[in-house]
């Protein structure tokens, strides 16, 4: 099977501008590597992957949608994405710590899977118990149970 090769959208000096201009180091990763199979197609490809730390595949698929769509494919189309929006906003944090300074309502310690609920309960998300976990830590609850005394270390 032939190796891909790009296709000549951009020239080689092009292709190291937008390189030096990347704004990310993915970016510039894709760009050095269609940069250098354009300028020397003999290449190997595994020692290409190799110094870039990348898989055949990442190589093919950037090879891929640069010969399809054109130099604006490279562009790294993460960045203005924020992501999902928290679990709990501002005032539902402070109502959670709060929450946290006494005892839950079936007794016992703050777990995640009950701070789960609360939350559950709060914002009708349900959530995953390692989420919850993430509140707890960031609340400053550490998970650790005070230990109980023996008791005869009470004499």
């Amino acid at each position: 099977m032939k190796a891909l090769v790009p296709l000549p959208h951009l020239t080689a000096d092009e292709l190291l501008q937008r390189q030096r201009r990347a704004s990310t180091a993915d970016e510039r990763d894709r760009w050095f590597a269609l940069r250098t199979l354009t300028q020397q197609p003999q290449t190997s490809r595994t020692a290409l992957l190799e110094q870039l730390g990348r898989s055949r595949r990442w190589l093919s698929a950037l090879i891929n949608r640069y010969n399809e769509h054109g130099p604006e494919a490279v562009a790294d189309h993460r960045k203005g994405r924020a992501g999902q929006p928290p679990v709990l906003n501002a005032e539902q944090r402070a109502a959670l710590g709060a929450t946290l300074q006494s005892p839950p309502d079936g007794g016992g310690e703050w777990t995640a899977r009950k701070v789960a609920e609360w939350i559950t309960d709060q914002t009708g998300r349900s959530i995953n118990p390692s989420t919850a976990w993430l509140y707890l830590k960031r609340l400053g609850h550490s998970g650790q149970k005070s230990r109980s005394a023996h008791p005869k270390a009470a004499n």
